[in-house]
């Protein structure tokens, strides 16, 4: 939680793993100059660009804080993120015949960075409101606050801040994958489904390792505090919140997690 928050607060560096809501589809727009004319904003298709650049030109990467989201949302009326030079310099006759490029930028429109902001708040809200309808007394004291279950708050910070809720709210459906696929106490299963999920082979030794250490000490009625820390950095270290929630609902299955 204290991550996410901080992240939030002061931005995502460029080697942190980027939460699905702040990924877009971009619009790559120009200004062109030829011997008669000149113009502004026209549209740039990827097919004139080559490939080299195309992962990068396709989507934009909303990693700044909210902060400076939410100044950014007020003063402007699109997202702009300038091209570097030397892209514009491998297209700059290319994209329209007799005209030359000299300046590029990848566009959002205003409305997704509210998106974002909303997606914080809302998250957040859904966080606080679901750990207190699970545990009512959460309130009553700063005893009550630290006496919550370690592995209970973890999980519910998995669910509500870092997982795909689209994906859960299809939910039925990974869930049944979920349950077709991997069989309670089977640890195979559930290795080979998080595998398939594009979970990384070194997260994997690590969950094996954190199973391991978690069995020297059993917890009645759901993970052990190795495996619930594993689950909590996951979000963080792999490319899409489905993978989150796809992982979650594996081990909360093998467990016998409800």
């Amino acid at each position: 939680m204290a991550a996410w928050a901080k992240a939030e607060l002061d931005g995502y560096g460029r080697e942190d793993a980027l939460p699905d809501y702040r990924e877009f589809s971009a619009t790559n727009l120009g200004s062109f100059i030829g011997p008669t004319m000149k113009a502004t904003s026209l549209p740039i298709a990827l097919s004139s660009v080559p490939s080299e650049w195309h992962e990068y030109l396709r989507r934009v990467e909303l990693r700044s804080g909210v902060s400076e989201l939410q100044d950014m949302y007020r003063a402007t009326e699109q997202y702009v993120e300038q091209w570097p030079a030397d892209a514009i310099a491998a297209v700059a006759t290319s994209v329209y015949e007799g005209m030359n490029m000299y300046r590029a930028w990848k566009a959002l429109p205003k409305a997704k960075l509210a998106l974002v902001l909303d997606s914080v708040r809302n998250r957040l809200l859904r966080f606080l409101l679901e750990l207190k309808e699970r545990f009512p007394k959460v309130e009553d004291s700063q005893d009550a606050l630290r006496s919550l279950p370690t592995d209970e708050v973890r999980l519910q910070v998995i669910n509500n801040i870092y997982g795909d809720r689209n994906v859960v709210a299809t939910g039925e459906t990974v869930t049944q994958s979920v349950q077709e696929r991997v069989e309670p106490g089977d640890l195979d299963s559930l290795m080979e489904a998080l595998s398939d999920a594009r979970v990384p082979d070194e997260l994997l030794r690590e969950l094996r390792e954190a199973i391991d250490e978690d069995s020297e000490a059993p917890v009645d009625g759901g993970v052990g505090p190795k495996v619930a820390s594993w689950l909590s950095r996951l979000a963080g270290r792999v490319a899409t919140n489905s993978a989150t929630t796809i992982a979650t609902q594996a081990i909360w299955h093998v467990y016998g997690v409800q």
